[in-house]
């Protein structure tokens, strides 16, 4: 076992890693009011100027010598999805300039470092995999066509919060990654073997 404290985006940052949430974890279950603690959070960093702020630990297996960088993850599935929403909503609300940036690259900052391997083949594109159901209302939302999105998940109203919220509260985009940079984890790394 290996742990150490970072920041979630470093440890989520890679265009070749993968984060699999195994079958036998639970669907994705967050509800509103737990996606509302954590961007009132982000608010108070901003507001407060805090240097960081500590989310919990995200525990999992990874094979260092396998030919593939999967993460499978055994603990923090919640959170790694629910930040992974709340990227895909910025990243969304950027790409169809409802919310501007002042850095240009921020859009593909965003979508080349956190939410998909660019490299991959389409079918492992996505970095974050849920469970099955989770993972099908997932990818509809990377599609950005509301049209088709599983609406009675989880996934899909987490996501409809944060962009709503982000809408609303009308808060930089800049000011927003820059907070969300500040989430600190204990990232836990098990033996594979």
């Amino acid at each position: 076992m290996h742990a150490q404290e970072r920041t979630f985006l470093e440890f989520f940052e890679g265009a070749d890693k993968r984060f699999i949430i195994p079958v036998y974890q639970r669907n994705y279950d967050w509800r509103r009011e737990h996606c509302e603690q954590l961007y009132n959070d982000i608010l108070d960093i901003m507001k407060y100027k805090f240097k960081n702020h500590f989310i919990g630990s995200i525990v999992y297996v990874f094979d260092e010598y396998g030919e593939k960088t999967d993460f499978l993850i055994i603990d923090g599935q919640q959170r790694i999805a629910t930040i992974s929403l709340l990227l895909l909503a910025i990243y969304n609300l950027l790409k169809n300039g409802e919310i501007v940036s002042e850095k240009e690259s921020l859009k593909e900052e965003i979508n080349e470092r956190y939410l998909i391997d660019k490299f991959s083949k389409s079918d492992e594109r996505i970095k974050l995999k849920p469970v099955k159901a989770d993972n099908q209302a997932f990818l509809k939302l990377y599609e950005n066509n509301s049209e088709d999105y599983f609406w009675e998940s989880n996934i899909t109203k987490n996501y409809s919060y944060f962009l709503n919220r982000i809408r609303e509260d009308k808060i930089s985009a800049d000011d927003l990654f820059k907070a969300i940079k500040k989430l600190t984890i204990v990232d836990i790394r098990l033996n594979s073997n």
